[in-house]
């Protein structure tokens, strides 16, 4: 009978994949089980809708992963692409506040705010290594934190004190993109430093398609030995062995059929999105959001998410087309979304050459809503990558930092897994001299 390798990686998302190259550039052998026919979870691209034009089947604009440590900590080659802007906010009334990677653009569409602007950037300047070693380190992230104690200008981070409504309209889609109520201090500064990253990163997508950063992560893992098991549905976690450790890149209410136990929150909102092939770029009438790839559209009650490939990714459709998508929690279907663009960019109706509509379950996106009480303490373990199982570890959003294309759940998995494993062995060589390599079965 063949041994069973030192780790078993349950789910071959972008997470599970650094998780398992984490684990082999350690020197682990790692088995990586996928329920579906193909690896990426929600990093894929396809021909969904027509030939010659290539959809992002689920997340497609990445401000996270440009800024990601991990992603530069495995020297991944990623592609990335922006748009002559990263991002804009067009309203009926015809304005449109905008982030470009070029501060002085973005200051001046805030109007009356373009000098706080200004003053909040260079706070973030400072601050941004303390949030990005925060995000790839273990909750809680004290050293982080006491970083972020001794720069006294980051609490401006925390009251962005904004005076006009283009700035206050920028940062509630910011916060509603990350599906925060905006009001709250907690939606206040997740929408600021959504923005923050768009300023000083963009919001690039991939050139020729998300599945380009899956197909980077699998050819680093297989390059070192990992092996990969597509359309493998791990129904029991006690049948899954393993060596050392069994890391779950899968949402917390899996993991909790999978150990048994009864999920303590529910993973809400569903989320509707909508695929488009076009004949032409998007009509807006406000010109910023031609130059946009990702756009935001309408408030609380009807917010949503539009992107559009040309600006950044002409390799994606023929010359002259477009490829589209645009999601949203608050509307209830295809039409009521186009409506919303209609009325923003008359004539894109016209445009349509074919739609593929989705309704993507509770947690699909971002391990389900990023509100507090499916947060840290509020979904268990405080957000943790240990699960209160020895040698169990969660490598998913669904464990800190959460959402986003980043990578930071599975590095942080994995190496809590080998930082337990040269503890235990460790306490083995001094409890037992010359004692055998430990082995054992996660059950």
């Amino acid at each position: 009978m063949k041994a069973p390798p030192d780790a078993v990686v349950i789910g071959a998302g972008h997470n599970g994949l650094v998780a398992a190259n984490v684990l082999a550039d350690a020197g682990w052998s790692v088995l990586v089980l996928e329920a579906e026919p193909e690896p990426g979870g929600s990093v894929r691209s396809a021909e969904l809708i027509e030939p010659g034009f290539v959809n992002d089947r689920f997340s497609a604009f990445y401000p996270l992963g440009a800024a990601s440590p991990v992603f530069r900590a495995l020297a991944l080659d990623i592609p990335w692409r922006h748009g002559p802007l990263v991002l804009a906010h067009p309203s009926g009334d015809g304005s449109c506040p905008v982030i470009s990677r070029d501060v002085d653009e973005t200051a001046a569409s805030l109007g009356v705010d373009g000098e706080r602007w200004h003053e909040l950037m260079r706070a973030w300047g400072r601050a941004e290594p303390a949030v990005l070693r925060g995000m790839t380190t273990p909750f809680p992230q004290l050293r982080a934190a006491f970083e972020l104690g001794l720069e006294p200008s980051a609490l401006r981070l925390l009251r962005p004190g904004f005076r006009g409504e283009h700035a206050r309209r920028l940062l509630l889609g910011n916060a509603l993109h990350t599906d925060i109520p905006p009001h709250s201090p907690l939606g206040r500064a997740f929408g600021l430093l959504l923005a923050a990253f768009g300023q000083q990163h963009g919001f690039p997508c991939i050139e020729g398609g998300a599945g380009r950063l899956t197909g980077a992560l699998v050819a680093r893992a297989v390059g070192r030995g990992i092996e990969i098991r597509c359309g493998e549905r791990v129904e029991r976690l006690a049948r899954v062995r393993a060596r050392r450790a069994v890391l779950a890149a899968v949402d917390a209410w899996t993991l909790a059929r999978l150990l048994g136990r009864a999920p303590r929150t529910i993973p809400d909102p569903a989320t509707l999105k909508v695929d488009w092939t076009l004949d032409g770029p998007v009509p807006w009438l406000a010109e910023n959001a031609r130059r946009a790839p990702v756009v935001h559209l309408g408030g609380e009650r009807a917010f949503t998410i539009f992107g559009q490939y040309s600006l950044a990714d002409p390799t994606r459709m023929p010359a002259g087309k477009e490829v589209a998508w645009a999601y949203s929690h608050l509307l209830p279907d295809a039409g009521a979304i186009e409506d919303a663009i209609e009325r923003l960019a008359p004539g894109f109706r016209s445009l349509i050459r074919g739609r593929h509509v989705t309704r993507l379950p509770p947690g699909r996106v971002n391990g389900g809503t990023m509100r507090l009480h499916n947060q840290l303490v509020f979904r268990g373990h405080f957000g943790r990558a240990e699960t209160g199982v020895p040698g169990v570890y969660l490598a998913s959003s669904s464990a800190h930092p959460g959402g986003g294309v980043h990578g930071a759940p599975g590095w942080i998995a994995a190496r809590t897994a080998l930082a337990h494993a040269a503890r235990d062995s460790a306490l083995r060589r001094r409890r037992e001299p010359g004692a055998a390599s430990f082995t054992s079965s996660s059950t």
